[in-house]
């Protein structure tokens, strides 16, 4: 047998060995898609609705409160914790639940050290807790569907 013949056998052995190793590395794909109906289980709680008294005899109140830099850190320097701390303090010296209608004037002083806060508003108390009936449905509906601002604007501040 020549050369030629032999160099051509194993060449055709080699290639038949190669494509049938190749032929079983097989990859396989699978993709299942399914629908999932489970029960949803929830807890319900009727909700409570109170009336809310404005302390006609204190009025309208303006508190100012000074806060130190190491206050302020203490309240990561934000902002809202500072409005929320200041009415957390008016709360407390009058005896109220909520400030309503509450306004702010923040200023710095002594060249940024300490902080002044001014609380300006009307002290008030919850009275008259109840379990929510058909008519106060409606309105609570409306309320959370109405588009009145973010949720903070929207929610009474107490202590």
């Amino acid at each position: 047998m020549s050369i030629l013949k032999r160099f051509l056998i194993v060449f055709l052995c080699t290639l038949g060995v190669t494509v049938r190793s190749n032929a079983q590395k097989v990859v396989e794909y699978r993709e299942s898609q399914s629908r999932l109906a489970e029960p949803v289980m929830g807890v319900y709680i009727k909700p409570l609705v109170a009336d809310l008294e404005v302390d006609t005899i204190k009025g309208k109140i303006k508190d100012t409160w000074e806060f130190t830099d190491r206050e302020v850190n203490a309240l990561k320097g934000e902002v809202p914790n500072l409005r929320a701390r200041a009415l957390f303090l008016s709360t407390d010296r009058h005896h109220a639940d909520v400030i309503v209608a509450a306004s702010f004037d923040i200023k710095s002083k002594d060249g940024g050290t300490s902080y002044e806060v001014i609380v300006i508003g009307y002290p008030a108390k919850y009275k008259n807790w109840r379990t929510a009936v058909s008519t106060d449905n409606d309105w609570i509906r409306n309320e959370k569907f109405t588009p009145n601002g973010t949720a903070a604007q929207t929610q009474a501040i107490s202590k």
